[in-house]
């Protein structure tokens, strides 16, 4: 039996209360009577419901003739709301929706020969397109403009005789850089995704040629705004994962000169900006610098909920979600986890917890929900947030390998011995299939693998962990091991074993030290 579709149910909950009270009044004035109260009926049912039913659905419904045909009036629904949609982000001077609808307008007032009106509507459509950096639209406008000019006969309109095609020209170039920067960077992104770090030296080789040659190469000197936003974001991005902190810090403080230069912001400037503060955010982590940290935060967290209406074709709920990992970030890292199980039990409260997304960021935030109750000694609930990301991991084979290697602390916590043997095997062949298997993973392998069985006593167990600390101590700062301590952090969990602490206690006081190092 075909399951029935939730679209509408996630559309409804995707809107905002100022979008439901405009639907409202929109469908009032542009549908019958007796349409509108029958959009609005089904419009409050769905939006009442926490998890969409069709049968609950039809159920509690009064009007006969809508719960007889639920599957067409959803449709009806469907589109009265894409309507209001559009029209209140005309209202709204959202740049992008006005520059379709005077496009629309443009192709009726041509279908008609009115010539004049279509070059009136596409000098307004331009302005758009330039102010909000829109180059595939304004593509799209100036090909209608050379249209246009030739049924005129006057190449060049109100541009002049040669300027039209000169300008498109440059619009075209400018927009062919802007198309290359954008496949360079989702190829980066797919190899983020797939491998999240470059470990061996010729995959960190590559990706500086790639960062500070290829880049510079592909954007030219004389950058376009566009192409600026798209190189801060992935050349900062690239000092990170190097682990060029310094140089990482000095580029973003650069890019934030640029930002407040800037006389009108557009929405893909704020969240550019917003990605920078992320970045900046996690550089100051891994200086142990939590109160800087703790400002950037707040300072990100000011200018999304300012600018949640902007960032609209910016998936708001994933600045969300990332506004939520940094704070958890912050936390885990100082020790703080009751403060982190505090945030992430409000988090569960709010419509963006269970956004059912298999990007990155998405699996990243579940890993940290594993950590939080790891730090807390709940090693079961620990378990429970590692098996949810497992299902959305796919071909991001890091990810997989920091799930494995904090489920195995979890059940060597529980002493569920007879599991480990299975995944321990499971993550060896894994690894050694991908080409994957480094020193830090090897020496954690070899520990679950055959070391702990081979072990009778408490003191002897003492001093295996502190042989396996100044193994995995020996690799903390080498720029290829480095991020196999990204999630987990293996030093302070084998020193709360020799110790007689707790994970949290060792985590604060390795913070402590890390802020120490760097304030050197």
């Amino acid at each position: 039996m075909k399951t029935a579709s939730d679209e509408l149910h996630k559309l409804i909950h995707s809107l905002t209360r100022t979008e439901k009270r405009y639907f409202k009044l929109h469908v009032s004035i542009h549908s019958s009577r007796s349409s509108a109260r029958k959009y609005v009926q089904l419009f409050n049912k769905v939006e009442r419901m926490k998890v969409y039913d069709e049968r609950k659905l039809k159920a509690g419904l009064k009007d006969k003739e809508l719960a007889r045909m639920l599957k067409t009036f959803k449709g009806y629904l469907t589109e009265a709301i894409m309507d209001s949609l559009v029209q209140y982000n005309q209202r709204n001077k959202q740049g992008r929706i006005k520059l379709f609808i005077l496009l629309s307008r443009v192709f009726i007032l041509y279908g008609k020969h009115l010539l004049a009106a279509c070059e009136k509507t596409l000098d307004k459509a331009q302005i758009i397109a330039e102010e909000n950096d829109l180059l595939p639209e304004l593509q799209t406008v100036l090909l209608w403009k050379t249209i246009i000019a030739s049924e005129n006969k006057n190449r060049g309109g109100i541009l002049g005789e040669n300027n039209l095609e000169e300008y498109f020209l440059k619009v075209i170039e400018q927009m062919r850089r802007h198309t290359q920067l954008l496949f360079f960077g989702l190829d980066l992104k797919d190899n983020y995704n797939s491998n999240f770090y470059p470990r061996s030296e010729s995959e960190r080789n590559k990706l500086q040629t790639q960062t500070f040659e290829g880049l510079l190469a592909m954007s030219g000197n004389d950058l376009a705004w566009s192409t600026k936003r798209f190189y801060y974001t992935i050349k900062s991005s690239n000092l990170i994962v190097l682990g060029n902190y310094r140089e990482a810090i000095s580029l973003i403080g650069e890019w934030e000169q640029a930002y407040r230069s800037r006389k009108k912001l557009l929405p893909h400037d704020i969240a550019c900006h917003l990605a920078m503060l992320n970045n900046k955010a996690i550089v100051y982590k891994e200086m142990g610098q939590f109160n800087v940290m703790a400002g950037i935060i707040e300072q990100y967290e000011k200018i999304f909920t300012e600018s949640q209406n902007l960032l609209i074709y910016n998936s708001p709920s994933t600045n969300h979600i990332q506004l939520h990992t940094l704070k958890l970030e912050m936390d885990i890292a100082m020790g703080n986890f009751s403060l982190a199980q505090k945030r992430f039990i409000k988090f569960k409260e709010t419509k963006n917890f269970e956004t059912v997304n298999t990007n990155p960021n998405y699996i990243e935030l579940q890993i940290k929900h594993a950590m939080i109750y790891f730090g807390l000694c709940d090693f079961k609930t620990s378990l429970q947030y590692l098996n949810k990301a497992i299902p959305n991991i796919g071909h991001r084979i890091q990810f997989a390998v920091f799930v494995k290697i904090i489920q195995l602390a979890n059940h060597f916590e529980l002493k569920n011995t007879e599991l480990i043997p299975y995944i321990t095997r499971s993550l060896y062949r894994l690894l050694k299939k991908k080409e994957r298997l480094f020193k830090v993973e090897t020496i954690l392998l070899r520990f679950f693998q055959r070391r702990i069985y081979q072990i009778n006593t408490r003191m002897e167990m003492n001093l295996l962990f502190k042989e396996m600390v100044d193994e995995i101590k020996a690799f903390e700062n080498d720029p290829n091991e480095k991020i196999a301590f990204y999630f987990f952090d293996y030093v302070a969990w084998l020193q709360s074993k020799i110790n007689s602490t707790t994970y949290a206690q060792e985590v604060s006081k390795r913070a402590a030290m890390v802020k120490e190092h760097w304030l050197k």
